[in-house]
């Protein structure tokens, strides 16, 4: 019986590489395109079907980026929303509100 590792992080990372991967792919693909129809040697049919291979290379980076900073996003959102739950529920522990009043008033005592 072979045993899975849970999804989380490496599906996580797993899914980074093979973005990191499309988008070098399609960056040289997009390159390769420019070159070819900026060409004058070229005829202008050759070039122009090469362009349009050029803005499908374009608009699909620009759609693989837009996702990754989409979910770039998301994560630093979970990741505040988790820290000002941390936050709240350690404000709302019963002992830590007397302790905390507690020192405040030592503070105060102190300081006059």
């Amino acid at each position: 019986m072979r045993i899975r590792p849970p999804l989380g992080k490496n599906r996580e990372i797993d899914e980074e590489k093979l973005r990191d991967k499309a988008i070098r792919q399609l960056q040289t693909a997009a390159n390769l395109a420019y070159r070819m129809m900026r060409d004058e040697r070229i005829d202008v049919k050759t070039r122009q079907a090469w362009f349009k291979r050029y803005t499908d290379a374009i608009r699909t980076l620009t759609k693989v980026l837009r996702d990754r900073e989409e979910k770039d996003w998301e994560n630093r959102l979970r990741m505040v929303e988790e820290y000002r739950k941390r936050q709240y529920t350690a404000n709302l522990a019963p002992g830590t509100v007397g302790e905390n009043q507690a020192d405040s008033q030592q503070r105060e005592g102190s300081q006059t």
